[in-house]
């Protein structure tokens, strides 16, 4: 008798929980159907429309029943897709943050979203983070005051940019080994007429970067942030990220010693798993804000 109450509460929990996010879907024209349950949160395709384009998101929304969440929308790394970032999203849905990871609009080789790799670039991957951030800003089961933006790689570099624009609308950044260094490497090579026809991007990725400073494009954000890297990166050198630091009038910089680029296997972390560290970080962040 007694299991059979617990699973009848869980049950009238669960209900709750996929009508109100179900309804914050609809309004806005988006599907949603249940990819996932856990004792601590569900998991529901929410897609998000940029113009005529569909973004492909999945939301993680937290068992206990509230009115509202703070957001944490999290941003992947180049050619990778939003469940790369799964263990994050369910980490921060466990500790009561709604969590949303979403694949950019020709950001990867298997996107669910619309979009062509060779039309993409850092600044069609900004207004769809936008296109985000707008949606979520308006939805009742939000906290538009507690929306966080974290990212890996080229989605940390695209969340700093656009946490530059909107300081008034993020409350916080989480970047992990950002990719600052991208408009360097462009500036660095030339790439030969034709030669994009063999790389996965188009030629607008490379003519959009040039010339681009980085660091004059970030330090708006007055935010706390923080940034963690691994000290044996070699794809974006961590000294990218002490200049950061430096431009950031509010940051901290955490290092991971020994860590590459990427900090678990769905984040070409293949020799080890670093995100008992990485949490320790992110949760020396999180102390200061409150999921009530």
């Amino acid at each position: 008798m007694r299991m059979k109450k617990k699973t009848f509460i869980f049950i009238v929990v669960f209900a709750a929980i996929f009508a109100a996010v179900f309804c914050g879907c609809e309004k806005k024209g988006d599907e949603a159907e249940v990819i996932e349950t856990t004792d601590s949160y569900v998991v529901v395709k929410c897609e998000v429309m940029k113009g005529d384009a569909k973004i492909y998101g999945e939301l993680y929304v937290p068992s206990e029943k509230k009115d509202s969440y703070p957001l944490v929308i999290l941003s992947h790394s180049a050619f990778m897709k939003g469940r790369a970032l799964k263990a994050y999203a369910a980490g921060f849905a466990e500790r009561g943050f709604m969590a949303y990871t979403f694949d950019f609009c020709g950001g990867g080789f298997s996107s669910k979203s619309d979009g062509d790799m060779k039309d993409m670039t850092i600044f069609t991957e900004k207004d769809d983070l936008n296109a985000v951030i707008d949606h979520f800003r308006g939805r009742n089961d939000v906290k538009s005051e507690k929306i966080f933006l974290c990212g890996t790689s080229q989605g940390g570099l695209v969340s700093a940019l656009v946490a530059n624009d909107r300081n008034d609308d993020i409350a916080g950044l989480i970047l992990m080994y950002p990719a600052f260094n991208v408009a360097d490497q462009v500036n660095d090579y030339d790439v030969a007429e034709g030669a994009e026809d063999f790389l996965p991007v188009g030629k607008g990725y490379f003519d959009t970067l040039k010339d681009f400073d980085v660091f004059a494009h970030i330090g708006n954000f007055k935010k706390p942030v923080v940034i963690i890297h691994g000290t044996r990166d070699t794809t974006v050198p961590i000294s990218y990220s002490e200049r950061a630091a430096e431009v950031y009038e509010n940051c901290v910089l955490r290092t991971i010693s020994g860590g590459i680029h990427g900090f678990n296997p769905d984040n070409y972390s293949i020799m080890k798993n670093y995100d008992t560290e990485v949490w320790k970080y992110i949760d020396e962040y999180l102390q200061n804000y409150s999921t009530k």
